[in-house]
């Protein structure tokens, strides 16, 4: 079969993240179910994750009020709202590209390929990953599947057929890769896509992964497959 539409996640597969966790710390500086047990200082909420994911207001201040009101905390006050701008600044430094990122996207747009991006993400990070860096440029307009603008978060089923309806492709004609097992090959081998499990560190060596789903170590070897 040929394929004609690639849908890739964004962290861990087109860029690094040095700073882990920020919907979690954010949580922290909220106060919500703290515990100083745990490394981040919380008990994780996915409830809270995908709040966050899933909410599309990109003034710091209107959006932490929007999250503590939604989860019954304190008014925010000035010195969460200090600490939550310093938590963006963080993440927004500790973004790079990976180095196969431009020359795979570009040989598979040479090939034909609409180039998509389906990524959960809060609206900060948009901006300094997919403008400041660039990484626009390498996919198609209306191609930017992002979680706070569809309302969605990756574990709901439906957020993996929106690029393919949107540019008219059938599922069976699309190929997803990421490194999630769950989340970007799971997900969406259930809808007919061909997944691809990028697996950057060598973690999943030797290791038994569904039937249907290809282990690649970086882009430039899913872009081979996808060209031989």
């Amino acid at each position: 079969m040929k394929y004609r539409l690639l849908q890739a996640d964004a962290f861990f597969t087109l860029f690094a993240a040095l700073f882990f966790d920020p919907v979690f710390r954010l949580q922290n500086i909220l106060g919500h179910q703290l515990n100083d047990k745990q490394a981040i200082g919380v008990d994780p909420d996915n409830d809270f994750l995908r709040a966050c994911l899933t909410t599309d207001i990109d003034d710091p201040k209107d959006f932490a009020s929007h999250i503590a009101k939604r989860f019954g905390l304190d008014d925010v006050n000035s010195e969460q709202l200090l600490q939550f701008e310093t938590l963006l600044e963080c993440e927004r430094a500790s973004v790079a590209q990976y180095w196969d990122v431009e020359p795979a996207m570009r040989k598979l747009r040479d090939a034909g390929f609409i180039l998509c991006v389906n990524s959960n993400l809060w609206p900060f990070a948009k901006e300094h990953i997919f403008d400041r860096h660039g990484l626009a440029r390498l996919f198609d307009e209306d191609g930017l599947v992002l979680s706070y603008k569809e309302g969605l978060k990756k574990d709901d089923s439906d957020i993996y057929l929106v690029a393919p309806k949107r540019f008219g492709i059938a599922p069976e004609e699309t190929v997803f890769v990421g490194d999630s097992l769950q989340n970007d090959c799971l997900g969406p081998m259930m809808h007919g896509i061909k997944p691809f499990l990028l697996d950057r560190a060598g973690g999943f060596e030797g290791k038994s992964i569904p039937d249907g789903v290809t282990r690649v170590r970086n882009l430039m070897q899913m872009t081979e497959i996808l060209l031989s």
